[in-house]
């Protein structure tokens, strides 16, 4: 029971309030079943999914490596609970900026995934998304977009179009296309995404603000500001009450207004989103993550250019 109100809060963002749950039915079961039952270990994989969601990566990726190991003792190294932990100790490093370690772990977990699961299981097509954005954040974008486009043709036969898993495919060929410039093309599959999450998942998901912010994103790459800024702030607000203030979710939101007002060459409305994100990244992620490069960077221009 108090495992599944934890996973409901995890889907819906409360990454600090899932932590809690998380914690507790950890004690429990550690206290009544022991440390290394099945069902602590599966309660301890999910309470580090919730730490690193929430942007305790450090935390979780020691909980994850512990976990990994204690899973292929006590379920063997080719069970779906240890390539879970695998998943999630990957997915960590990704959210770290390790993203070449990132892509060859998972590459190896997509061999492992086809053979134990087949290459059609949702959880080898997650992978497989997975791999595809450890390639984009290496700046691989055209092989990205291919690996994005086919799995949304397998996830779309296999699990349905308006599965989650299939919207994300799609989420992120519009990310890719984004980045390679194709902005048209970009805004009409964000926008078919959003529509349909609205739809299956509802407006206030965070998937669906998610998309909504990529939307915003490919909108000010068009220059069309006034209709950004209102779906920035709007989902700067969703965050910051779902996720905190110094949530991942809410720090990367405070930087994309900042870099939307600094491209607009407005940089006293642009410092402070800009000095909020550097701080939220330096905290999360360490000054020598890439992220916290790039933030840096955004301020170190409005700084020069603003005396």
């Amino acid at each position: 029971m108090q495992e599944g109100i934890g996973r409901v809060l995890l889907q819906q963002g409360h990454n600090a309030d899932a932590e809690i749950v998380f914690r507790k039915v950890v004690d429990l079961r550690a206290e009544k079943l022991g440390p290394e039952h099945a069902q602590t270990l599966e309660a301890r994989a999910s309470l580090a999914w919730a730490k690193s969601e929430g942007g305790k990566y450090v935390e979780a990726e020691t909980e994850f490596r512990e976990l990994t190991k204690l899973d292929e003792k006590v379920f063997g190294p080719e069970d779906t609970n240890t390539l879970w932990c695998r998943q999630g100790l990957i997915t960590t490093l990704t959210r770290q900026g390790k993203y070449s370690q990132a892509e060859a772990e998972f590459r190896e977990l997509v061999r492992l995934d086809e053979k134990i699961l087949g290459p059609q299981d949702p959880a080898t097509l997650m992978t497989r998304n997975n791999l595809a954005v450890a390639m984009m954040n290496r700046g691989n974008n055209e092989e990205a977009l291919m690996e994005f486009r086919e799995l949304a043709k397998i996830d779309e036969k296999v699990l349905g179009p308006e599965h989650p898993d299939t919207l994300l495919a799609r989420h992120n060929i519009a990310a890719v296309l984004s980045k390679l410039g194709k902005y048209p093309e970009a805004e009409t599959e964000i926008r078919e995404v959003i529509r349909i999450r609205t739809k299956v998942l509802g407006p206030d998901h965070p998937d669906t603000v998610k998309a909504r912010r990529a939307l915003a994103i490919i909108v000010d790459r068009q220059n069309r500001w006034a209709e950004a800024e209102p779906i920035y702030l709007e989902v700067l607000k969703f965050f910051e009450k779902t996720a905190g203030p110094d949530g991942p979710e809410t720090i990367h939101s405070c930087f994309l207004i900042g870099l939307s007002f600094e491209r607009r060459l407005k940089m006293k409305e642009a410092r402070p989103y800009a000095e909020r994100a550097l701080a939220g990244a330096r905290k999360i992620l360490g000054p020598n993550h890439p992220t916290t490069k790039s933030y840096d960077d955004v301020l170190t221009a409005i700084n020069a250019i603003d005396r």
